[in-house]
């Protein structure tokens, strides 16, 4: 079976976790730090704060910008379903706007249809690593004095114009699942400028503690106090020292992801499929290589998907729209209609598989057999 995913693990990253290990100091400490001013450093932000998970990260960020009951956040429904869920975690209420039909990301435009006097933030997320459409998002961001998060959790290291993504918003929120671009096993990062920002996540991420074990460990002082209420959504060191060692090594993982796209790109042009496009003054990092089939394809796109499985090639569907989850439907009482584009696009995407140790064979066969299926 040909994978859909698989992370980039060489010998020095075992070496980076293997010294963690050894030294017998697992909890959050010098490595976690070291990690977040190379991943601050490399976005292009003053602070990077690491945490458990790109979830967490997105539920801190609202939560360090007072997003609460009664607030709306727009968010698109084309994603996974912790970006909508995080609203929910503030009893705010996510609200739905419409894709982009190329890109699959927000729509400014229906966006600025969906903002009213209860809208706090916005929500992009730069689907399958490409980033979303930010200048406009950014005005109207200004013009109604709203919050913009970035969902960069497919998009570590792809670039909006000449800036990355995590470095546009008033935060930015990465995963390093272990599927990712760059990988920790599990674990997330947060971005911003907004130096209050930066002190209420990790105030909170650690139990609204003023100071942290390994801060107390340095001073020799069991002393500290609990000033806020806070979680436990802290990053190991072990996760750590994975993350330093992948970022090191990024954006050449990133490149093999462009250069396998490229590949498909060329072998898949025909009338029933369309290929993702790559917007102009973008860097389109790949996480995932998100097909759609047209209309002139005589069968369902889960039928196609069965299939690939029949011959050993692993296809998945990136996503399901979120308003019609049950948890959605029920809460809020979405039936389908709600967004067209959206819905239409959700019914006919294919992810292939996408990652850094995808041959050249694998590709080549992975094509040929999905356009005999589609003729």
């Amino acid at each position: 079976m040909i994978s859909l995913s698989d992370n980039y693990i060489d010998d020095a990253d075992v070496r980076a976790v293997s010294s963690v290990v050894r030294s017998g100091w697992f909890t959050e400490g010098k490595k976690v730090s070291e990690f977040e001013y190379a991943f601050a450093k490399y976005v292009g932000t003053k602070y990077a704060v690491a945490v458990s998970s790109c979830t967490s990260a997105l539920h801190l960020a609202l939560a360090a910008m007072n997003i609460k009951d009664g607030d709306k956040v727009i968010v698109p429904s084309l994603s996974f379903v912790a970006t909508a869920n995080c609203v929910l975690y503030q009893r705010a209420k996510p609200v739905f706007a419409e894709i982009d039909p190329t890109t699959y990301c927000l729509d400014p435009n229906d966006v600025q249809e969906k903002v009213d006097k209860k809208t706090k933030a916005i929500i992009p997320v730069h689907f399958a690593g490409h980033p979303a459409d930010m200048k406009p998002l950014m005005d109207l961001a200004e013009d109604y004095d709203l919050k913009i998060i970035e969902d960069c959790a497919h998009a570590v290291g792809a670039l909006y114009k000449r800036d990355k993504t995590g470095s546009l918003g008033d935060v930015g929120c990465f995963s390093f699942f272990s599927n990712k671009n760059m990988t920790t096993g599990e674990g997330g990062m947060i971005t911003t400028n907004d130096i209050e920002i930066a002190r209420k996540v990790r105030l909170m991420k650690s139990h609204g503690m003023n100071r942290s074990r390994w801060e107390r460990y340095q001073q020799a002082s069991w002393r500290y106090d609990v000033i806020a209420l806070g979680f436990n959504l802290r990053m190991n060191e072990m996760q750590a020292a994975l993350g330093i060692s992948q970022l090191k090594k990024l954006d050449h993982m990133n490149d093999l992801r462009i250069r396998n796209a490229s590949k498909y790109t060329r072998l898949l042009k025909n009338e029933y499929i369309v290929t993702p496009k790559v917007m102009k003054d973008i860097k389109h990092v790949f996480y995932l290589y998100v097909i759609r089939l047209t209309e002139q394809v005589g069968a369902p796109r889960d039928e196609v998907i069965e299939k690939l499985k029949q011959k050993n090639i692993y296809a998945g569907v990136h996503y399901p729209p979120i308003h019609l989850f049950s948890l959605y439907r029920n809460e809020f009482g979405y039936r389908g209609g709600e967004l067209p584009v959206t819905e239409r696009i959700s019914n006919t995407v294919i992810s292939l598989p996408m990652h850094q140790k995808l041959s050249n064979k694998e590709i080549d066969y992975i094509a040929k057999e999905l356009i005999e299926l589609v003729h």
